[in-house]
């Protein structure tokens, strides 16, 4: 008999080491209690919060259903297929921004490579990390890298959220969230319509 359980998989589900702890409860390598302590672990690791709704629906699917992995790694590889290069990613720009405002440091790169795992092709961003660098390294007061940022934005039609004021200086865990708000996940030109 099916299960009328639905697999919900979101954007910021999808880290591949959250992923391993699933394949491993699927082959009863491990207990539940500590499938969903590692899961939750491995989502603190790069600055996610562990949804039990969501993960509770998943692993309750690969145990009262036969063929419950099988869907939960089809659905675990549609919404991955679904995700556009980051590079179109409207989350991984506001990393971006944060910098070039003055908000944090060249460490929000890093943290993009940590929130975003395998996502992260740093060929992708190379042209434009590099252009923005040489414009920085010689911008005292920043309005040159500023222009030149709000430029790239217009030419790929994005649009982002202010950040707060510029008296605040964030640091890499105050970026983190920004990796997982599955609420506002859109890219490309989508990202500057308003929603009705």
């Amino acid at each position: 008999m099916p299960s009328s359980i639905k697999i919900k998989i979101t954007p910021s589900m999808l880290v591949d080491t959250a992923y391993l702890w699933l394949e491993k409860y699927a082959k009863n390598e491990v207990t539940l209690f500590l499938v969903e302590q590692k899961i939750k672990l491995e989502l603190a690791t790069v600055g996610m919060v562990y949804r039990g709704d969501l993960w509770e629906d998943i692993l309750e699917r690969m145990v009262v259903s036969p063929t419950g992995w099988q869907e939960v790694q089809a659905a675990w590889q549609a919404v991955k297929a679904s995700l556009p290069p980051l590079v179109e990613d409207i989350r991984a720009w506001q990393f971006i921004q944060a910098w070039v405002s003055g908000h944090t440091n060249l460490q929000a790169i890093n943290t993009m490579e940590v929130v975003f795992g395998p996502r992260f092709i740093h060929a992708e961003w190379m042209d434009i990390l590099s252009t923005m660098i040489n414009v920085w390294e010689n911008d005292e007061d920043g309005s040159k890298t500023r222009a030149l940022f709000k430029k790239i934005m217009t030419d790929r039609n994005l649009s982002l959220p202010p950040l707060p004021s510029q008296e605040c200086h964030l640091i890499v865990h105050d970026l983190l969230p920004l990796g997982q708000d599955d609420d506002h996940f859109r890219w490309g030109s989508d990202s500057s319509k308003k929603q009705k």
